[in-house]
């Protein structure tokens, strides 16, 4: 739930912005299908990424599910919630969405399963070129590549 965020008290007075955003329908009934792709990119590529959901409220009821970005250094969140994006704050991470967009449509709208992934010590000098991602753990890192090894 977006009320993880301990900001949240202060920023949902702070709405800024209401657009429609379509992920290929409309509809939140469909919505985790459509975003599944956009989603799995952005949880490799961008630290900001964040899933909520509301759960459910009684028997046969559906868990509602939602994403976005939290900014919390410019506090700024974009939630992109069915079929549309709704921006706290300032546009900061709106427009950073946006741009992982186009980024995630130029790189051929890869899923989760287009990752290949090498898991290295944290002690370890890794690299990473454009089309590769270093996610830093405590003990390991996490090198998440779209290229052939």
């Amino acid at each position: 739930m977006v009320e993880t965020i301990p900001e949240w008290r202060e920023l949902q007075h702070q709405e800024i912005a209401r657009r429609p955003f379509w992920w290929g329908g409309k509809g939140h009934e469909w919505f985790m299908w459509q975003t599944a792709g956009i989603r799995s990119f952005l949880g490799v590529t961008e630290p900001l990424f964040r899933a909520f959901k509301i759960p459910r409220t009684h028997t046969g009821a559906t868990e509602h599910h939602y994403f976005g970005l939290w900014d919390r250094h410019n506090m700024s969140l974009v939630l992109a919630n069915d079929d549309e994006l709704i921006s706290y704050g300032n546009t900061t991470a709106t427009t950073h969405l946006l741009g992982n967009v186009h980024r995630w449509v130029d790189l051929g709208m890869p899923a989760a399963s287009s990752f290949r992934l090498r898991v290295y010590p944290s002690d370890r000098h890794v690299v990473s070129f454009d089309d590769q991602w270093r996610v830093d753990r405590q003990e390991s890192q996490f090198l998440w590549s779209l290229r052939p090894w």
